[in-house]
């Protein structure tokens, strides 16, 4: 499971990094899939794996927040506070409006 672990991680990352992509609601439903998957894990195989589902139930919210902020207001930036994992930055995705 740390494969799909890691990939979790690194799709948290880019959909945190740059939520208004066209990608990123595709990622976003990447990691619901894996959240779902875990579910079934838990509920019909009886296996041991509720604090992982967990985890990456909290990455998918996560997610979800950057790229519904993303789809609101593209200038509002994604609250760092709420990154389970330490990607703080000054990156929100949006490009910047440089003045001329």
């Amino acid at each position: 499971m740390h494969y799909p672990v890691s990939a979790s991680i690194v799709l948290l990352a880019v959909v945190c990094k740059e939520p208004a992509l066209p990608q990123a609601p595709n990622d976003l439903a990447l990691l619901s899939w894996f959240v779902r998957y875990l579910d079934r894990l838990v509920r019909d195989k009886g296996c041991d794996l509720r604090e992982m589902r967990d985890g990456i139930s909290a990455f998918e919210k996560v997610a979800a927040q950057a790229v519904n902020t993303a789809r609101r207001n593209s200038n509002e930036p994604v609250d760092p506070v709420l990154w389970p994992i330490a990607l703080t930055s000054d990156q929100t995705g949006r490009v910047s409006q440089s003045p001329s």
